[in-house]
């Protein structure tokens, strides 16, 4: 089993997200609600969050816990922040990497539908570029998850098929 605590298939998930939610009093309500369950630190687990608005005493507790954080900012400079997260990976040497990206990560001038948008946003372009990066240095398996779009919104459609050619572009 993927997730079985304490064994499993050695994974690194890597979460575009501008909320911590694996932290949140209210992640059962969210994506990060069975991430909450695991002591990154004691298990097959390795977790990178990239692209958080969240402030430094929350950023610390995240990385208490084992988690790896780049926030909004740093990720600017994408060659520096890409060559960060790749050494990390293959430091842990996972089977299988998992790309978690929740909408909210984008500019709310993107998507209108995220229920708490960031105050910036990432570039989807940068998004993108770490994600192709990733997997053309890393030879593993690889998962996506795509959460908080309105799939009724042309827009947020015309936007995901336009992003999700980025990244499968050779």
């Amino acid at each position: 089993m993927l997730l079985e605590k304490g064994g499993g298939v050695k994974t690194t998930f890597i979460s575009f997200d501008t909320h911590i939610d694996i932290l949140s009093p209210y992640s059962f309500l969210n994506h990060g609600n069975y991430l909450k369950q695991f002591d990154f630190n004691g298990n097959k687990i390795q977790f990178i969050h990239l692209g958080t608005e969240a402030g430094k005493d929350v950023i610390s507790k995240a990385e208490k816990k084992g988690i790896y954080v780049i926030p909004r900012n740093e990720l600017v400079d994408k060659d520096r922040s890409i060559s960060k997260v790749i050494k990390k990976i293959i430091e842990f040497s996972p089977q299988v990497i998992h790309f978690d990206i929740d909408c909210d990560v984008f500019s709310s001038k993107l998507f209108e539908s995220v229920c708490f948008p960031p105050k910036k946003g990432v570039n989807p372009k940068i998004v993108e570029d770490i994600i192709r990066k990733i997997t053309k240095n890393i030879d593993v398996k690889y998962n996506f998850s795509i959460s908080e779009f309105n799939n009724k919104r042309i827009e947020d459609l015309r936007l995901l098929i336009e992003f999700i050619n980025g990244i499968t572009k050779e």
